[in-house]
């Protein structure tokens, strides 16, 4: 009977041992999710900041090519006097753009500012292989293209944003007058737009795709950060869109911050549980060693008694 007691006893503490132990991974992983989602929508709040000031810069930047437009509608016959004068003032305010240019027949004929752009006057787009494409596609869709970053002839890098001028007739029919560009320099607009703020504790990449076409190579960042579950915003373009992924300086990390702190807990409460129990079974197993003692000692003494009884007799 000790024995069977024993065993019982043994398994009771080995399997409350055991789900102790499974209670306290199931609220391990539990809290390792819950921190898991609230690192992922701050990540998703810090990048929608960044997204959101790229967008603008973008759509601030490209208006000026627009402006050139109406510029041109205004005056088909302009010349680099008039252009300079009208693109000085439209300029102003600007300070992410290297330069706007005008391409009467896809021929740079007008350029703002001159200096140090001046290898560029003169350059016949369809020329240009690695800029030709884009050329064209804005002619075909009649839609701003940006493109880029690309190594600039001028030296440096930069995003061109590209929109075709289409005029008027009197024959009511529209005739392609050419194409105005604008640079927009890489690292102001990657700075303006919080790309390169390292108190936002983010690694960023960004890739690009015109509409109807698969994502491109990453342009920013690491490849890496799109393969390890990132989040995810787009900046919508004219014709396309940019994708921005994002995830915590570093990686993901793998456990809640709270990690030791909780084990810690678990511990406590899992001691507070189980020694109890432990003190309970082992309290009830001195007492019924105790009486089955007193009963084997009874029982003796009985058969002592008889044998005496039995003698005298």
């Amino acid at each position: 009977m000790s024995n069977y007691n024993n065993t019982l006893s043994s398994t009771a503490l080995f399997l409350l041992a055991i789900g102790l132990a499974l209670a306290a991974f199931f609220i391990e992983r539990v809290n390792d999710h819950r921190h898991a989602e609230v690192i992922r929508h701050s990540v998703q709040d810090r990048l929608e900041i960044v997204e959101s000031r790229l967008e603008s810069n973008l759509i601030s930047d490209m208006q000026l090519v627009k402006a050139l437009v109406a510029v041109v509608a205004a005056d088909p016959n302009l010349d680099q006097k008039r252009f300079t004068r009208a693109m000085k003032t439209l300029f102003e305010g600007h300070s992410r753009l290297k330069n706007i240019s005008a391409a009467p027949d896809l021929i740079i004929r007008m350029m703002y500012p001159i200096e140090g752009n001046e290898l560029a006057i003169g350059l016949d787009y369809r020329t240009l292989p690695n800029q030709y494409p884009a050329v064209a596609l804005a002619q075909r869709t009649r839609k701003i293209i940006l493109n880029g970053p690309i190594k600039l002839i001028q030296g440096g890098c930069g995003f061109i944003a590209r929109i075709p001028i289409y005029l008027d007739t009197e024959t009511a029919k529209e005739v392609f007058w050419g194409l105005s560009s604008t640079v927009i320099h890489c690292e102001k607009l990657y700075k303006d737009s919080g790309l390169l703020d390292e108190t936002l504790e983010l690694d960023i990449a960004i890739r690009a795709r015109n509409d109807g076409e698969a994502w491109g190579s990453v342009f920013f960042g690491s490849t890496e950060v799109f393969e390890t579950a990132p989040v995810l915003t787009e900046v919508s373009l004219p014709y396309g869109a940019w994708q921005l992924a994002a995830i915590p300086h570093g990686g993901w990390p793998q456990h809640a911050e709270n990690l030791w702190t909780l084990r810690i807990i678990l511990l406590i409460v899992g001691a507070l549980v189980f020694f109890p129990v432990w003190g309970l079974l082992r309290a009830l197993h001195r007492a019924n060693a105790a009486q089955e003692s007193l009963v084997n000692a009874l029982s003796l003494t009985e058969a002592t008694l008889e044998a005496t009884i039995t003698a005298f007799w």
